[in-house]
């Protein structure tokens, strides 16, 4: 069987689902399956040398798109994970207007939209429900892409909820995961150094850098790491030099293995932003060992309230709960224990094995019915 995985495997882009792409293709095995992604530059190593995937080469510069676009065309059995850029709903389209289909399976990862999605899905919800605002031109290609999808897998039972809300009965849920080789908690000591709070991701508007500022304040014995870059981060280093905030670094981008070594001396990991699907750094920290505090707004399922850590509906709750937490030595230990267990079903020597039986059975299915 062969399958269209149409992201490109560089292996210095660090986008969210380009790695979570690359996880999977890096660690799927069936021998009667043959997996074609793209790229152009270095494909990431773990993926290139996997036999059961094809790597194709793709044009550069300004080209590679259009190539990209062609990439969809080749013979297959099915598409899995289609990107919502320009070249991948024409890529789709021209599929379909030579009469070759095939069963197309996408991923649902985050919500997208503005006030109106907002407050349909916040109906469903029960609760307040922030979306990642997206231009109308790339929130059709959204909606274009997952409704001409014959079926959508979603990462979390609420972006399954939602999926099904916006896009029919056609979804499924499997967790994404963590890899525990290099994500595990620490041996030494805590308790004989300055306490730290971290958090990784993107320094932009949407994940709320500014509210490290505010803790930062708060609590000024405490170290505060924000991890990565991004457009909001030479602001927020400026910003934290007019506050004379000595205990607050915006580090910029590490390594997984660094980051990894950051969370083995945290103490808490704080996810500040209200729109997210399921942050994998959440899941990476609880497999850590600390705990974590984060938006209920998105459900994450790498957080369960009160045992590894709490889910909050305001700044001043997150504030109040981070404050409890770095007081409590013996409760982040707690739930810090707590994560790292929870954390071994997100193994990706599990996980990946799920997504590839259940791509193929979806595959199978939808073969059957066409």
């Amino acid at each position: 069987m062969k399958i269209i995985v149409p992201r490109e495997v560089n292996a210095a882009n660090v986008n969210a689902q380009i790695l979570n792409a690359r996880s999977l293709l890096s660690r799927f095995r069936r021998q009667n399956c043959e997996w074609h992604c793209a790229s152009y530059g270095n494909a990431d190593p773990a993926v290139s040398s996997n036999p059961a995937v094809r790597v194709t080469r793709l044009a550069r510069w300004r080209f590679w798109a259009w190539h990209m676009a062609l990439f969809y065309q080749q013979s297959a059995d099915a598409i899995f994970y289609p990107g919502f850029h320009w070249f991948d709903r024409i890529g789709l389209q021209l599929r379909d207007q030579m009469s070759r289909s095939i069963p197309v399976i996408a991923t649902f990862e985050s919500i997208d939209g503005g006030p109106e999605r907002e407050e349909q899905l916040a109906a469903i919800a029960g609760h307040p429900v922030y979306c990642h605002r997206v231009s109308h031109e790339v929130l059709a290609r959204i909606d274009y892409v997952m409704q001409r999808a014959d079926h959508i897998i979603a990462i979390s039972p609420f972006l399954a909820k939602v999926a099904r809300e916006l896009y029919g009965d056609k979804c499924s849920f499997l967790p994404l995961g963590v890899d525990l080789k290099i994500f595990f908690p620490s041996d030494r000591p805590r308790s004989k150094r300055t306490k730290k709070v971290l958090n990784v991701g993107t320094v932009y508007p949407r994940k709320r850098p500014e509210v490290f500022l505010t803790l930062a304040e708060r609590f000024c014995d405490v170290q505060f790491v924000w991890i990565g870059e991004g457009e909001q981060r030479s602001a927020m280093i400026a910003e934290t030099a007019r506050r004379s905030l000595r205990n607050l670094n915006f580090s910029g981008a590490l390594t997984p293995v660094q980051i990894a070594e950051e969370m083995r001396t945290a103490d808490v990991f704080v996810m500040p932003s209200h729109s997210e699907g399921v942050p994998k750094a959440t899941q990476e920290a609880a497999a850590s060992g600390i705990p974590c505090v984060a938006f209920g707004h998105y459900e994450p399922i790498s957080i369960i309230d009160g045992k590894n850590g709490y889910l909050v509906w305001s700044d001043n709750e997150l504030e109040r709960r981070v404050g409890e937490l770095l007081e409590d030595s013996k409760l982040c230990e707690e739930m810090g224990r707590r994560g790292h267990e929870i954390s071994r079903a997100w193994d990706w020597a599990t996980v990946a094995p799920q997504w590839e039986g259940r791509l193929l059975e979806i595959i199978d299915d939808l073969m059957r019915v066409g």
